[in-house]
């Protein structure tokens, strides 16, 4: 590879870190693939006399290699086998995108033949391949497209990773260019083959709209090119646009498509990113304020004044430019079969006329359900007893996600039911706390001066209902607050959730508590999240105690309606027969038919997973079991029967679908690439240097094993014992394969 030594080990790294992990083949016949990450041997072109020789797709299967077994893919490889392509016209075609780019086995200079690998923004399924494959043929310009083989974007194609025969390798090339992951989202705006996306329809993007607002009045009135130039944009050749303020004729920072632009440059006054007229216009004017824009464009005398006023009922809905609506692509999906019976009923009535989030309303629910019915009722698996007992994370895609409006509708009908368990508004910021809220009774032995006989007397009664639900805003503070040395929260919150018992285990505070049945709601938005990913190690300790739902708000509710009185009521009606059905407590055991469905999902409920994701599903047959029987209780079943398996499997394919999604490579990449740095800089480093001066003591030490082992395991340091005096000393250093693709 070319360039720097430091510079290339970076840049691998970091590709590596945004590809994830790749299905790999030892042959083109292969069709089992075996799913791991690339390395950094990998990036080099081998010598050998057959072509024939280790394969990858960054794409997942169900099973054998095919189209019809494809699951998702997290990058797209191109082929540009025609022609007479040079590297600098591919690294042209993206502008500021990641990209790797590597010449093929029958590369000569006179007939050139490049791959090119684009990591992506986020993973496409199977449906959304074809879309995406056919706009990146539409983005690419005429005389490229002309060289690229269209086979190699089909679903269930392999490449070779580079190789050279003998005598070839002069001719060689591997090179990354450094940039942003290819935006999936804004590339499917630009598609002509696919349906108008909510965002359109709402402002008007396509040709055929008949919107009347500000915003479509002016995309109307106005071609993309002519709001360029009006704001300061400079043509450079053809559809290439240069951002304002830049003063150099070599380079370009946009793209037109249609009726908007592409912008590629981070420098830019608007978003990476497609953009049409109006939103170019509202970014560059209003700092991306769409309803300043459109109020500033209706006194200008664009579309009708009805558009800027305040709905005409209360119950009326905006539709503005920043409203959902529908789930983006890669965002999860709750089945309706999560919501049966009286859940389902209540999730309808909470959401008709509000902002919130089904999932988050029916996480909240379960969670505060399963509290209020105690510990009771219970499944029973070999000697581990699973109560009614869960905790939940709701990350907001956005701090206008609403995420909070969840809990509203569920203090309405559970704050009036009689005999209700105790309620706290957080914040986790010790575990402490917790135990406190729900600590046993403590005795003192107290001995007599007068006769010199000592008797235990109660010095605190301690608390005897031991159920609580804590629904805590601020989930980031919990975070901060596992970082503090001696801070109990991790431990305390695992210890709750397996069996309710508790103590922190501290030479003062001998407060402690058996029994509890506590559960937590909290909130935090992805942004919070990933900032908190790189320094947060302990997460990986509690954090699959927690059912991790991803929401986002559905649409713009001026003003939100209460439920309904009568419907209120008869909701509370009916979760308060069922709270009576659980007291009665006993053992709950599987149907017949449960038990089948149950077998046939333990295999995939119970994998392993690795990563810091793996870390947040790894508890997933307890986590259905506890659902199962929170469903059962909700329908009034005496044991748990198929349909509760089957409901406790959708909402649980709902919370794993959102830790995927938020955690996917996140924090173990940024750990690698941490430590990648640090020892291209300092070639030898002991453990101990590391997690001190790497991580300034915020990863443990069995943190920092585990990413270790994976970084041995992929090549990328090898660990040496060195002797001394004393204790021996582990020195790690990067490996020569590392060292020579730097």
């Amino acid at each position: 590879m070319n360039g720097g030594s430091e510079e290339i080990s970076e840049l691998i790294a970091k590709f590596i870190g945004a590809i994830g992990s790749v299905s790999t083949f030892q042959r083109k016949t292969d069709i089992n693939p075996v799913f791991r990450p690339l390395t950094p041997g990998m990036f080099q072109h081998s010598v050998r006399m057959d072509k024939d020789g280790p394969l990858f797709t960054p794409a997942t299967f169900s099973g054998p290699r095919k189209n019809a077994s494809f699951v998702i893919a997290s990058g797209i490889c191109l082929d540009f086998d025609k022609g007479h392509p040079t590297p600098d016209d591919i690294f042209a075609a993206f502008p500021g995108q990641l990209v790797w780019l590597y010449s093929t086995f029958n590369h000569l200079p006179e007939s050139p033949r490049y791959r090119a690998v684009l990591p992506l923004s986020r993973a496409v399924e199977a449906a959304e391949h074809v879309p995406l494959a056919k706009v990146i043929l539409e983005v690419l310009p005429a005389g490229l497209t002309a060289c690229l083989d269209p086979c190699c974007l089909e679903r269930g194609r392999i490449h070779y990773l580079p190789s050279c025969p003998p005598g070839s390798r002069e001719y060689a090339l591997s090179k990354i260019q450094d940039g942003i992951l290819l935006d999936v989202d804004s590339l499917f705006l630009i598609g002509r083959e696919l349906p108008p996306t909510v965002e359109e329809i709402k402002r008007g993007t396509r040709a055929d709209s008949k919107g009347t607002r500000p915003g479509d009045d002016f995309i109307r009135r106005h071609q993309i090119e002519e709001v360029l130039e009006t704001l300061g944009w400079k043509h450079v050749r053809g559809d290439y646009w240069l951002r304002p303020d830049c003063d150099t004729d070599s380079d370009h920072s946009g793209k037109v498509f249609q009726r908007g632009v592409y912008v590629y440059s981070s420098s830019a006054p608007v978003p990476i990113g497609y953009h049409d007229g109006f939103s170019l216009f509202t970014h560059s004017r209003f700092n991306g304020d769409f309803a300043a824009a459109a109020r500033y464009l209706a006194a200008e005398g664009y579309g009708e004044n009805s558009f800027v006023q305040i709905a005409a009922t209360e119950s009326e809905i905006l539709t503005e430019p920043d409203c959902p609506g529908e789930a983006k692509p890669g965002w999860p999906v709750l089945s309706s079969a999560a919501l049966p019976g009286i859940l389902g009923e209540f999730v309808e009535v909470a959401c008709r006329n509000s902002e919130a989030d089904p999932a988050a309303v029916a996480a909240t629910f379960l969670v505060r359900f399963g509290i209020e019915a105690g510990a009771s009722s219970f499944v029973a698996v070999g000697e581990t007893r699973h109560y009614a007992r869960l905790s939940a994370v709701i990350v907001g895609e956005s701090s206008k996600a609403r995420k909070g409006t969840s809990a509203g509708p569920i203090k309405t009908v559970f704050s009036g039911l009689p005999n209700g368990c105790a309620t706290s508004p957080g914040p986790l910021s010790s575990g402490e706390g917790i135990i406190y809220a729900v600590r046993d009774e403590e005795r003192t032995w107290v001995i007599d001066r007068k006769s010199g006989f000592g008797q235990y007397q109660v010095s605190d009664p301690g608390i005897e209902d031991k159920r609580l639900f804590i629904l805590d805003e601020e989930f980031a503070n919990a975070l901060n607050a596992t970082r503090r040395e001696g801070n109990t929260l991790s431990g305390i919150i695992r210890g709750l959730y397996d069996d309710g018992s508790a103590a922190p285990l501290t030479k003062h505070n001998r407060t402690k508590t058996t029994g509890a049945h506590v559960g937590i709601v909290s909130h935090v938005t992805v942004a919070e999240l990933k900032a908190k990913l790189a320094e947060t190690e302990q997460l990986n300790g509690f954090g699959n105690r927690f059912l991790w739902v991803c929401a986002r708000r559905q649409r713009l509710v001026p003003f939100p309606e209460p439920i309904p009185d009568q419907e209120r009521r008869m909701i509370c009606t009916l979760i308060q027969e069922r709270l009576e059905h659980a007291f009665r407590g006993g053992e709950y055991q599987l149907s017949p038919e449960a038990r089948e469905l149950w077998a046939a999902e333990y295999p995939k409920l119970s994998m392993a997973h690795k990563g810091l994701a793996g870390c947040m599903v790894n508890r997933g047959e307890a986590q259905v079991m506890r659902l199962a029987l929170i469903y059962a209780l909700l329908s009034l079943h005496i044991k748990i029967e198929r349909d509760d398996i089957e409901a406790a499997l959708a909402f649980w394919s709902y919370c794993e679908d959102s830790a995927l999604h938020l955690f996917g490579g996140e924090l173990g990449d940024i750990r690698k690439r941490k430590i990648l740095t640090a020892l291209n800089a300092q070639p030898r480093m002991t453990r101990n240097e590391i997690r001190e001066q790497v991580f300034q003591k915020h990863l443990s030490a069995e943190g920092l094993t585990t990413v270790l082992e994976e970084m041995e395991e992929e090549s990328l340091v090898e660990t040496l014992v060195e002797k001394t005096d004393g204790a021996p000393r582990q020195i790690v250093m990067l490996k020569e394969s590392a060292r020579k693709a730097r």
